[in-house]
């Protein structure tokens, strides 16, 4: 029966580009009639009638009177209207359309429009062409060292011994400590830390603003400060500028507070950690450090990979609408923000250099929409779906991880749609990564 009233749906789809498109849907009268009798019977059960006994009323009555509430729980429908010509049409999209407009009228069909994103076509290689270069294990190994090391020059961060600056004016060099308050000029918009503390930079920086520099250099502790800059976002749309002589995806911000105190900065040597930690050489407490890591090693590990894997797999990098890249552009930028920030640093996005920073991060961006790409259509080619065990055992993994329960973890993807269909994505890309491990004979394992 569900399938008969599917073959009677109509739909034009209109693609605008490459990627965007409007899809129209055209649902017969009598389906929409037998809907509207659907619910009118649900509500005559629960809205009384005078006149009726409860649940007696005739549903041509209830339709009459109650046809606004009736329309309302009809929209509620479209989705399921919408999905249903999705799958049966097998649109390759991104994520459902949305509605954007329908028309309803009373014994007439009726017409949703949609909008939406079809995935970028991408060119993969056979399995049987794929070839990893002979030294992967060792590009690894590298990876694995320099993640160790970070580990290590983190550690001597947090234990950095600050002096404070009293007789001079600060200077490229110093940490500076502020009390912070940011406006964006045109929306009236303020911004504060992250984490409601004051701001910490270290002057001449490279990861931060060289206006900040400027402006704060020579400052004493207690001195105020106030200026306006332009920063460039250019992870937003081109619409997202609100004056129009200014470039796009740029932003004026107005900074003002004041200098809290100022520190030069001493990092413990190594061999001093070395003895604290009770460790004779460095190599040992690499070792050792790899042991504790070996968790998070292994997710990087994993991670790492999938990337190498995958760019293997890809014949001819797609063709990436900027709209798609610029979607984990922001992502990107935090994270190579975020790893030249010191532990002992606490700087907001927007103080940092974005444009020192921005080609690195869009390439990177490029990179991982070209894998996800990639992926989605890897999946789609092998026909790989998850088992309800296997999502199962994923959420346990993931709740893990995140030191909670299983329970709280599904309740709160109940709650959010759009989270559950992003971690499901991630949950089949997994197993998409171990099934081209397999096949390609690469263990995921730490050695």
């Amino acid at each position: 029966m569900a399938e008969a009233v599917q073959t009677l749906y109509t739909h034009e789809l209109k693609v605008q580009d490459d990627f965007h498109f409007q899809l129209f849907i055209t649902v017969p009268w009598p389906e929409v009639d037998a809907k509207l009798n659907e619910y009118a019977r649900e509500l005559r059960r629960i809205v009384p009638m005078p006149g009726y006994r409860p649940g007696r009323a005739p549903v041509e009555l209830i339709r009459r009177v109650l046809h606004k509430s009736l329309e309302e729980r009809l929209r509620d429908w479209f989705p399921e209207v919408v999905r249903r010509v999705v799958q049966d049409q097998q649109m390759d999209v991104v994520t459902d359309p949305v509605l954007t407009d329908y028309t309803f009228i009373e014994g007439q069909p009726l017409v949703l429009q949609c909008r939406g994103t079809l995935w970028p076509p991408v060119s993969l290689k056979p399995l049987t062409a794929v070839t990893l270069p002979a030294d992967w294990e060792a590009r690894w190994q590298a990876e694995e060292r320099a993640r160790v090391d970070q580990e290590i020059e983190a550690l001597r961060e947090k234990q950095a011994i600050l002096q404070p600056v009293t007789d001079r004016g600060l200077r490229p060099g110093d940490t500076v400590s502020l009390r912070l308050k940011m406006e964006d000029v045109d929306t009236g918009r303020t911004y504060t830390n992250p984490d409601g503390e004051e701001v910490v930079v270290t002057l001449g920086s490279p990861v931060l603003h060289p206006a900040v520099t400027y402006h704060l250099e020579a400052k004493r502790p207690g001195d105020a400060f106030e200026w306006e800059m332009d920063i460039a976002l250019p992870w937003e749309s081109e619409e997202a500028s609100p004056v129009l002589d200014r470039p796009s995806r740029t932003r004026r911000v107005r900074l003002s507070g004041h200098v809290e105190n100022g520190y030069t900065v001493e990092l413990p040597p190594v061999e001093e950690l070395l003895e604290q930690e009770g460790f004779e050489s460095i190599d040992e407490w690499r070792s050792a450090l790899r042991e504790r890591m070996a968790g998070v090693l292994a997710e990087e590990r994993e991670a790492w990979l999938q990337g190498f894997l995958v760019d293997a797999l890809i014949a001819e990098p797609p063709v990436l609408p900027d709209w798609l890249v610029r979607s984990l552009l922001q992502e990107e930028v935090e994270r190579l923000a975020r790893k030249q920030i010191r532990a002992y640093e606490r700087v907001h996005l927007w103080l940092t250099h974005l444009e020192a920073i921005v080609g690195e991060a869009r390439s990177a961006a490029r990179r991982r929409v070209s894998r996800v790409v990639a992926l989605h259509h890897f999946v789609r080619s092998e026909g790989l779906t998850l088992s309800d065990e296997e999502w199962d055992q994923y959420l346990t993994e993931v709740a893990r991880r995140g030191n909670r329960t299983v329970e709280s973890l599904r309740a709160y993807l109940e709650a959010d749609p759009a989270e559950r269909a992003h971690m499901f994505q991630q949950a089949l890309f997994r197993k998409a990564t171990r099934v081209l491990m397999e096949r390609l004979g690469v263990s995921g394992e730490v050695p």
